[in-house]
C-alpha cells in the first residue's frame, strides 16, 4: 500500500511552479531583450559602412568627371 502512496506523491509534483514559470519569463525576456539590442546595433553598423561606401563611389565619379572633362 505505501508504494501506491509514494507513486500518487510524485504524480502531484509534475508541472512548473509559478516561481519557476516567472524565473523562465523573466529569463527569456532577458535573452530576448540582448538580442535585439545585438540587432541593432549591427544595423547601425552597416549603415555606417553603406554611407561611407556611397561616399567613396561619389569620390570616385567625381574623380572621373574631372578626368574626363580635362582630357
Amino acid at each position: 500500500m505505501q508504494s501506491g502512496k509514494r507513486k500518487n506523491e510524485n504524480c502531484q509534483r509534475q508541472g512548473f511552479t509559478w516561481v519557476e514559470l516567472l524565473i523562465t519569463l523573466a529569463v527569456i525576456t532577458l535573452l530576448g531583450s540582448l538580442s535585439l539590442s545585438a540587432i541593432q546595433r549591427t544595423r547601425n553598423n552597416y549603415r555606417g559602412l553603406s554611407c561611407l561606401n556611397n561616399l567613396r563611389n561619389v569620390g570616385l565619379a567625381v574623380i572621373n568627371y574631372s578626368s574626363e572633362a580635362n582630357a
